[in-house]
């Protein structure tokens, strides 16, 4: 939750500063913010492990096994597709509105997608518990793709705002719940790597998505991205499903071979 919203107050402060040209203070704004983030790191405390192994420095290698778990990387590669898609938005948007004359309103968006993912977010967890992940996370997609196709069909300022709307219900009720799937797809011991790697793929999505995408911008219009990106959502949502049908048929057959043995 502080995640998502960090990601969307930060571009709506940034939008205000941007609409009054107040480009050096919004610089300064990013260094205080970091300033107190650095100090804030400083009281933090990592809880001790009751046991401890002493292993000898010269017995520590690198090892790809100490970034990646197979186990997690399938949620994860899910979670760097719709990053891709969402750095649309958040790179993206800004340039979009003043391209349309609707600048005033993108800052308006990420505050409509920061109220409607506080009022989803409690919602949206605790009946992924009752009834299922795959009963939010499909119609979330859709939701998104919705959103997004919206954003590329944009003509008038209440439509962005719609657009924000469904995009905040849509991708702040899948990431959470893709965060879970990658922790819990792992091993007790390995959560940590498992959260490591959440993070690191959203980021490398927000990254690579918006590079490639700006490219896109540059030949076809900024339109374009965000047609690109409900094909990012149908990929993300074909990957889900290839995901999930094998963890149900794995499951399946760990089941039958139990019963084989009682």
């Amino acid at each position: 939750m502080a995640m998502g919203l960090a990601m969307v107050f930060g571009p709506y402060i940034g939008l205000k500063f941007a609409n009054i040209n107040a480009y050096n203070t919004a610089f300064i704004t990013c260094m205080v913010i970091s300033a107190v983030n650095i100090i804030l790191a400083l009281f933090m405390k990592v809880p001790e492990t009751k046991e401890k192994v002493n292993v000898p420095l010269e017995k520590i290698k690198f090892s790809w096994n100490d970034i990646f778990d197979k186990n997690a990387v399938p949620y994860a590669l899910a979670t760097f597709i719709l990053a891709c898609a969402y750095s649309g938005i958040s790179g993206f948007l800004a340039l979009y509105a003043k391209d349309i004359d609707m600048a005033t309103t993108a800052s308006s968006f990420f505050l409509i997608y920061a109220v409607f993912v506080l009022i989803t977010r409690p919602f949206t967890g605790r009946w992924s518990d009752q009834f299922g992940t795959k009963v939010i996370i499909y119609p979330s997609l859709i939701i998104l793709a919705v959103g997004m196709l919206l954003l590329n069909q944009t003509r008038f300022s209440g439509m962005m705002l719609i657009a924000g709307a469904f995009i905040g219900v849509g991708y702040g009720s899948i990431t959470p719940i893709f965060q879970t799937q990658t922790i819990s797809s792992v091993e007790p011991h390995r959560v940590g790597i498992a959260n490591s790697l959440f993070f690191n793929s959203m980021d490398a999505g927000m990254a690579i998505g918006a590079y490639g995408l700006g490219i896109v911008a540059s030949a076809a219009g900024y339109r374009s991205i965000y047609l690109i990106g409900v094909v990012l959502i149908v990929a993300t949502g074909l990957l889900y499903f290839v995901l999930t049908r094998k963890k149900e048929e794995s499951d399946v057959y760990l089941e039958n071979e139990y019963e084989e043995i009682a």
